[in-house]
C-alpha cells in the first residue's frame, strides 16, 4: 500500500470519520470478527494452513511450525476452485467487460437523428464508428490490467475467500493489496453495504517509509522512550502497527492512517463510492452480517473431517503394516548385533529357530476405511469441481465438454456475488484512475458492462438455444426456413451469444454493394465476351465497359 497517498487531501473529521484513535476502534470491532476468523483457522488447517496461521501476526523472521492434514485433496480442491475463477473473473484471452452506452439515450439520440434526415445506412455507420471508438478504450483498459500484478494478488484473494469467506483489497494506481480476515475488520449495514473498516498491519521499523518513522519517533520521544543507545541497537527489529481507517459516508469513502497512536499527516484520502480503491469481499452473503462463511465451511468441512481421520488411521496403519520385523530367541547362539550387521548373502553361526518375522498389523482390517476414504474423496473431488473423466476407450469429447459445462453452472451462485461486489467496482476504479491520470477522456452516459462470469454462462445458454432454433426449424421447415428467418440477424445474434464481436457480420449496406459490383464486374464480362467474335463487336464493347467504369458527367447547366 502506499502510504500517505490519496485521491483528495482532506480532513478526515469533516466527513464523519468516528474520533478516536484507529486502534481502538479496530480493538472494539475484533471481537466478533474473532469469532469467524477461529472457523475460518479450523478450514485452513484442513486445507492450507499457511492461508491463515494461528497467530494473527507473523513476520518472515517468525519460524512457526504449521500443522499439515493427513490429505492433500482439500488443498488440491482449493487450488483448482481458485484458479477457475480467476480464469472466469479475469480472463487472459480477452477482456471481461464491455463499454456500452445508455440504451434509452441511444434510441433518443437515434430518433433525433432520423427527425434531421439521417438515412438508416448513415445511423449504421455512425453505431459502427462509436463500436470501434468503444473497442478502442476496452483494449487500452485491458492492457492497463495485463501490466500490473492484479491477477496475482486476486489469485490470492479467491484463495482466502474460498477457505476463510472474506477479504479486502486496496486497489492502488499500480497493482493491487490483499489484506486478509485476521489483518482488517469490517462493519456493514443491514443492507449488505460496507460502513466501516480497519486494516491493521504489521512492519520492522527498518522497514517503514521516512514519514511514518518522523510520526513514531516524535510520539515515542514525547513518552520518553527510546532513549538509551542499547535502545537504539535494538530499534530496528520493533514490530510496528499501523492502522488504516476507513469510512464509507453515502456517495464517498474516507479514510486514514494512524502509527503510534497518533495520526500520519497527508494519509487522508477521499474519492467517491463508485470508484474506491477499498473492495470488500465475501463468497455467500448472509442477511444482517458483516462476514460470511469460506466455501470450505459451507460445503465441504464434514467431508474433510471424516476424510482427514481416515487418511489418519489409514496412513498409520499402512506404515505400520510396513514395518519389517525379525524376533531373536533368549537363548539364540548368534547376538542379534552379528545378525543385524551381516551382509545379505554371508554365512553365520545360527539355529533353525534363533530368527523370526513378526507381524505386527492385519492388512485386510484396512479396507473397510480405505473404501470410506474412497467414497469421501470422491464426494470431495465434486465438491471442488475436479475433474473426473471417465477412463474408457469409448470416453467422447461431447461427454468432456458436457461435465466442464456443467462444472461451470455449478459456480454461478460465486459468480453472481463476486459481479458485484469485484468485478463491476474494480473495472470501476481502474477507469477512474486511468481518467484521472489522462490515460482515457472523460466517459459521459458510458458505462461498463460485465461479459464473463455469470453473464458468460447466460450466454452460453443463449447459443445453445439459438443452435437447437436453427437445427430443429431446419429439419421442420426445410424449404420454408431460409425464407422466412433473416440469416444476417440469426448470425448476428448467434456472435453475441458466443461473445465474439457482431461487426464481423457484414451489415445489410455493405453486402448490396457487393453484390452490385460483382453484377457489375459479371456484366463487364458477357459484354467482352460476346464481342470476343467481331472486331467491330469487340470496340463497341471496350467502351461500353470504359463508360459503365468511368463517373457520369454532370448534365446540369453550369452557371456562367
Amino acid at each position: 500500500m502506499e502510504r500517505g497517498t490519496g485521491d483528495i487531501v482532506i480532513s478526515p473529521e469533516s466527513q464523519g470519520l468516528q474520533r478516536g484513535t484507529a486502534q481502538r476502534r479496530y480493538n472494539q470491532l475484533r471481537g466478533y470478527r474473532d469469532a469467524w476468523l477461529d472457523r475460518a483457522r479450523r478450514s485452513a488447517k484442513l486445507t492450507l494452513p499457511y492461508l491463515i496461521p494461528p497467530s494473527d501476526e507473523i513476520l518472515p523472521e517468525t519460524t512457526e511450525e504449521q500443522p499439515h492434514p493427513w490429505s492433500g485433496i482439500g488443498a488440491q480442491g482449493v487450488n483448482n476452485l481458485a484458479a477457475r475463477l480467476l480464469l472466469a473473473l479475469l480472463p487472459p484471452t480477452g477482456g471481461f467487460f464491455r463499454l456500452t452506452g445508455d440504451e434509452l439515450a441511444s434510441a433518443m439520440a437515434e430518433a433525433d437523428l432520423v427527425q434531421r434526415g439521417a438515412t438508416e445506412a448513415d445511423i449504421a455507420s455512425l453505431k459502427q464508428e462509436i463500436e470501434k471508438g468503444l473497442a478502442t478504450l476496452e483494449r487500452a483498459v485491458s492492457r492497463e490490467i495485463e501490466t500490473c500484478n492484479d491477477r496475482v494478488a486476486l489469485f490470492e484473494a479467491l484463495m482466502h475467500l474460498i477457505v476463510g469467506g472474506a477479504v479486502l483489497l486496496y486497489r492502488r494506481p499500480k497493482g493491487m493489496k490483499v489484506f486478509h480476515l485476521n489483518k482488517h475488520c469490517l462493519l456493514r449495514d443491514p443492507m449488505g453495504s460496507s460502513v466501516e473498516a480497519v486494516t491493521c498491519e504489521t512492519y520492522l521499523y527498518a522497514s517503514l517509509d521516512k514519514k511514518l518513522k518522523d510520526v513514531l519517533d516524535e510520539v515515542d520521544q514525547q513518552a520518553g522512550k527510546w532513549q538509551d543507545d542499547k535502545d537504539f541497537a535494538r530499534r530496528d527489529s520493533r514490530q510496528i502497527k499501523v492502522f488504516t481507517h476507513i469510512k464509507w459516508s453515502g456517495e464517498s469513502v474516507n479514510w486514514y492512517q494512524e502509527i503510534g497512536g497518533a495520526k500520519v499527516p497527508g494519509s487522508e484520502g477521499n474519492t467517491s463510492a463508485d470508484a474506491s480503491p477499498w473492495i470488500p469481499l465475501r463468497l455467500f452473503r448472509m442477511d444482517g452480517d458483516s462476514y460470511g462463511p469460506g466455501y470450505v465451511e459451507w460445503t465441504a468441512l464434514a467431508d474433510l473431517l471424516s476424510n482427514d481421520a481416515l487418511n489418519k488411521a489409514v496412513t498409520e496403519g499402512a506404515m505400520q503394516a510396513a514395518r519389517n520385523l525379525v524376533g531373536r530367541k533368549g537363548s539364540a547362539i548368534t547376538s542379534k548385533e552379528v545378525f543385524a550387521k551381516a551382509p545379505n548373502g554371508s554365512v553365520i553361526d545360527a539355529q533353525p529357530e534363533d530368527f523370526f518375522p513378526i507381524s505386527t498389523a492385519d492388512v485386510r482390517d484396512l479396507g473397510v476405511a480405505y473404501q470410506a476414504m474412497t467414497r469421501l474423496e470422491q464426494r470431495l473431488g465434486r465438491i471442488f469441481l475436479l475433474p473426473d473423466i471417465r477412463d474408457s476407450e469409448r470416453t467422447t469429447a461431447e461427454e468432456v465438454k458436457l461435465q466442464i459445462r456443467q462444472i461451470e453452472q455449478m459456480l454461478g451462485s460465486i459468480y453472481s456475488i463476486l459481479t458485484v461486489e469485484f468485478q463491476y467496482p474494480y473495472i470501476k476504479r481502474v477507469l477512474s484512475v486511468m481518467t484521472k491520470a489522462n490515460r482515457l477522456p472523460e466517459l459521459k452516459d458510458i458505462e461498463p458492462v460485465i461479459s464473463v462470469g455469470l453473464a458468460a454462462l447466460g450466454r452460453q445458454s443463449d447459443a445453445e438455444k439459438l443452435s437447437a432454433f436453427a437445427m430443429q426449424g431446419g429439419q421442420a421447415l426445410p424449404q420454408q426456413f431460409g425464407q422466412l428467418v433473416d440469416p444476417a440477424a440469426w448470425l448476428r445474434e448467434f456472435c453475441t451469444a458466443m461473445g465474439v464481436n457482431p461487426l464481423l457480420v457484414k451489415s445489410d449496406k455493405r453486402i448490396q454493394e457487393e453484390q452490385a459490383a460483382a453484377a457489375q464486374a459479371q456484366q463487364q464480362q458477357q459484354l467482352i465476351q460476346a464481342g470476343m467474335g467481331d472486331p467491330q463487336k469487340l470496340g463497341n464493347a471496350a467502351m461500353a465497359v470504359q463508360q459503365m467504369s468511368s463517373p457520369q458527367p454532370d448534365t446540369e447547366p453550369q452557371p456562367q
